[in-house]
């Protein structure tokens, strides 16, 4: 069965606009000079002069949204500013309320008789950040998790973090977790 991804949805604490094709929800002025050039060499400012693979795949990432935004075909990609941890129950319901509408549900619950309802699984995906937050990123587990049983949707939670020392242990690199 082919997979299709029916939206695109991510946070940050400050998202930058790529003017052109915005990725916000509601269109702003850059805060970075006039226009999308700008708001990509912004982008560039964040990489060391030496790393030019990463300066490489922030170019490919670009290309790769702006594909996608000029393809019908796709589902939009969508940043909105989100304050993490704490943020991100309110941010995963306005997603479930938006995805209800798109699979046919009522306001009330209640399924649309044209369109069942899907339980689509949620894949979530960070790289190094939770270090940067003020728990480490364990609320976020907790928020993901109620979140989960809540909705009854299936998340996993594809994460690329350095290792977390938790009661004198090293859990290893790279995980994926099903919540």
């Amino acid at each position: 069965e082919n997979l299709k991804i029916v939206s695109r949805n991510g946070c940050d604490l400050q998202p930058v606009p790529l003017h052109g094709n915005t990725i916000l929800e509601e269109p702003r002025a850059s805060q970075h000079g006039g226009g999308e050039n700008d708001d990509e060499s912004f982008l560039k400012c964040f990489l060391w002069p030496d790393q030019r693979e990463r300066l490489h795949r922030l170019e490919e990432g670009i290309a790769a949204f702006r594909t996608i935004q000029n393809d019908p075909t796709q589902a939009s990609v969508r940043v909105r500013p989100v304050e993490l941890p704490h943020g991100l129950p309110a941010f995963l319901d306005e997603l479930e309320e938006e995805w209800n509408i798109m699979s046919g549900k009522n306001d009330d619950g209640g399924a649309n008789e044209a369109t069942p309802p899907e339980r689509l699984p949620v894949v979530i995906y960070n790289t190094y950040m939770t270090t940067y937050l003020e728990d480490e990123g364990r609320a976020m587990e907790d928020y993901i998790s109620e979140w989960s049983a809540r909705t009854g949707r299936t998340v996993l939670w594809a994460q690329s973090e350095p290792p977390r020392v938790e009661s004198g242990t090293k859990s290893e690199g790279t995980s994926l977790e099903e919540k």
